[in-house]
């Protein structure tokens, strides 16, 4: 991942949206973190102990406190302002491993709706809405757009939106957004040229448009013109 740049202060508010514009990346988070992924003596070797980690939600996820508590130590959340659209956590907490971050913001949506988050995360991530996890993969990858599509219903009104992300070693880091209907498109389009049905089929639940002029690759022949009279090589010729 690409270091950027991040700008940091400590925050007793929430950090709020006003609604969400899609295609747009949210930059702007409240961050909390590293916490270590092992209560005592760390174990690299053991896979368990960092899947016991990523399952566990140490505190509230539906009503903000400034400061909290995680295994009788005491963080205070900060505003993390991201001049990119990937979010580098090494860039805010510098390099670490088996660890993991919380961000947090407030979007407040003029009426409720369904819509699709794009999440992407080095590695593992889950996200809750309002205190309910709706997304979660136990995985090792590097941090791209979109890698995960999560269908979300906002309500009307301020909406708490939590993201958890755990690394194992080397970069750290996520991005978010909303996604258009032109979106969707391209990562269907992407998702059949790699031959990920399930995910085409996941795309196409979530409302993509299959006839949705963003690339070759899924779209019908669109028939040739058909000349009438004598054709153009047949044609005399002065």
């Amino acid at each position: 991942m690409v270091g950027t740049s991040q700008a940091r202060h400590h925050v007793c508010w929430p950090v709020t949206y006003e609604s969400l514009k899609p295609d747009e990346f949210m930059t702007k988070w409240l961050v909390l973190g590293p916490i270590s992924v092992f209560e005592g003596q760390p174990e690299p070797g053991n896979p368990d102990a960092q899947k016991k980690s990523f399952d566990a939600a140490p505190f509230s996820l539906e009503h903000f406190q400034p400061k909290t508590v995680v295994v009788g130590n005491e963080y205070t959340w900060t505003v993390l302002r991201s001049e990119s659209n990937l979010v580098d956590l090494v860039g805010v907490f510098g390099p670490k491993e088996y660890v993991a971050a919380y961000a947090w913001a407030q979007i407040d949506m003029p009426q409720e709706g369904r819509v699709v988050l794009g999440v992407g995360s080095d590695d593992a991530v889950k996200v809750w809405l309002n205190g309910e996890l709706v997304h979660e993969n136990w995985t090792q990858r590097a941090a791209s757009p979109d890698s995960d599509v999560v269908p979300v219903t906002f309500k009307k009104g301020p909406n708490q939106l939590v993201l958890k992300i755990q690394n194992g070693h080397g970069d750290w880091g996520f991005a978010c957004r909303l996604m258009s209907p032109q979106s969707l498109a391209k990562g269907l389009v992407a998702a059949a040229g790699r031959g990920k049905l399930d995910t085409v089929k996941q795309l196409l639940g979530y409302g993509a448009d299959v006839n949705a002029c963003v690339g070759p690759g899924l779209f019908p022949a669109r028939p040739k013109p058909r000349h009438h009279g004598i054709p153009t090589d047949r044609r005399a010729r002065p």
